[in-house]
């Protein structure tokens, strides 16, 4: 996702992301294959191909196949389905599906967001909060906008960090789940614990994202965006 803004009433276009090219963000994945730790960013070219991308009706679909460092074929394919007409909500459907011969183990998926609401001249003023009860990230600045976050399927951790520090690695797979950050410059993101597939095996991870000009608004968009998960992502 390049770049996201809402209209707000007075016709204005308020800016929520805006992401130079390459910059890691949107869905990273962390797994063990063949006793090794692999991660995975949704913007890394030398190990993932493009399978599928293509707009059916109002549903963008991208299917993406990834072959781990040190194998020779695919071992996992990623779909991603998402869904936004004329709303300031998205509906994303994050599949993992287990395309190879192997067992992957404690398969882990995060989606990573840097917001900067306002834009460049304003992106140190956003703050961010976490609501373990509800499961939904809020960020928001001194401007009356908001963007939230929230799943089906409540996140099994989180994290609320500067954008340079948000990062997974072999000795650190597992977010910090810190609750709130800011005012500063700040990325959030969310993981979920899929555990082990086996082959053939899939796992779907289900992801709302509103904005609005009130924690209020966009709390309303996330519970709509549930209701029409079924109906837009079949």
């Amino acid at each position: 996702m390049k770049r996201l803004s809402l209209i707000d009433p007075k016709g204005l276009d308020r800016l929520l992301l805006r992401n130079p090219a390459g910059y890691r963000s949107g869905f990273w994945a962390s797994f063990v294959l063949d006793d090794l730790v692999h991660h995975v960013q949704s913007t890394e070219e030398r190990i993932i191909r493009i399978r599928r991308n293509e707009m059916k009706g109002q549903t963008l679909r991208v299917d993406l196949d990834l072959t781990p460092v040190g194998f020779s074929k695919p071992m996992l394919r990623f779909s991603i389905a998402l869904w936004s007409y004329n709303k300031p909500t998205i509906i994303i459907r994050h599949t993992t599906k287990n395309i190879g011969d192997m067992e992957v183990e404690d398969m882990k998926v995060y989606n990573f967001m840097d917001f900067d609401l306002g834009g460049p001249r304003s992106y140190k003023d956003d703050r961010g909060q976490y609501d373990p009860d509800s499961g939904t990230m809020m960020i928001w600045d001194d401007n009356p906008l908001y963007v939230g976050m929230s799943s089906i399927k409540q996140p099994d951790s989180w994290e609320i960090s500067p954008p340079a520090k948000l990062k997974v690695e072999d000795a650190r797979r597992d977010l910090r789940r810190n609750l709130k950050m800011g005012p500063k410059d700040i990325a959030s993101a969310l993981q979920w614990n899929l555990g082990n597939l086996g082959s053939g095996e899939e796992v779907s991870v289900e992801l709302l994202m509103s904005a609005g000009i009130s924690k209020e608004k966009v709390l309303e968009g996330l519970s709509k965006g549930k209701n029409l998960f079924g109906k837009k992502l079949r």
